[in-house]
């Protein structure tokens, strides 16, 4: 999906159905718990405060030492999360939740667990709850990327600070934030999202790429990683990257 934050337009929908549809939000709901966090006074600026490591050994070797709200964001780390969503309790997640009209706003599988697929933590006692469609993304970003959210200008720009930065050789600016998980216990049909903002010099876009595998991939694969090329691939296409 590639929408014109000038025209209000969206020029490219590929697959209607598909981007309807709502799926877990995985680490792409990240953005939405950086503005709660920041408006909330849990998260102070670009590298405080700093959560510190608990010593277990994850996977995703980045994760296996301290982090920043900048580290937190750009190496996607999930225990980081499962530290800030206690600290603003479920009341105060469903607010935010529906003032920003997050999805289908739905937090009732526990506060460490509602945005993850199960089997991102198997064995554990879990549900997916808190979904979101590629035409909500656009809803959100759009209002972040203006400012209109019902939190603080401070957290609105201060999550867009610690997201992902990447610069095209032709000056293209892409913000944005990737999102995996999988569709089954064994862990080889993923989900996919890369979400973000490109602005190539007056113009601006919101891009959104979610994909379902239909055929088993191999372990260890991360379809957020494949999302954000598969957005690069696209956004080259077009001229903006």
């Amino acid at each position: 999906m590639l929408f014109n934050m000038k025209t209000g337009q969206f020029e490219e929908v590929y697959n209607q159905k598909k981007c309807e549809e709502r799926l877990p939000a995985c680490s792409t709901f990240k953005v939405a718990l950086a503005v709660m966090a920041y408006d909330s006074g849990i998260l102070k600026d670009e590298m405080n405060p700093v959560f510190r490591w608990d010593g277990v050994k994850r996977s995703i070797e980045p994760w296996n030492k301290d982090q920043t709200p900048t580290s937190w964001i750009r190496e996607s780390a999930v225990w980081v999360s499962q530290e800030i969503t206690p600290k603003l309790g479920m009341t105060k997640i469903q607010t935010y939740l529906n003032d920003f009209d997050y999805g289908n706003k739905d937090f009732s599988g526990g506060l460490k667990y509602s945005w993850l697929t199960p089997a991102a933590f198997v064995g554990e006692p879990m549900q997916n709850t808190l979904k979101i469609s590629g035409y909500d993304q656009v809803s959100f970003l759009t209002k972040l990327w203006r400012g209109e959210l019902k939190a603080s200008d401070k957290a609105q720009s201060l999550t867009k600070t610690i997201m992902s930065h990447d610069v095209s050789p032709k000056g293209s600016i892409l913000i944005g934030k990737t999102g995996s998980g999988f569709r089954d216990e064994n862990q080889d049909l993923r989900i996919g999202w890369f979400v973000g903002h490109v602005q190539k010099d007056e113009a601006e876009y919101i891009v959104i790429v979610n994909f379902t595998d239909k055929q088993k991939q191999p372990s260890g694969t991360y379809g957020g990683r494949e999302a954000k090329e598969t957005a690069l691939k696209l956004l080259t296409e077009k001229g903006l990257w």
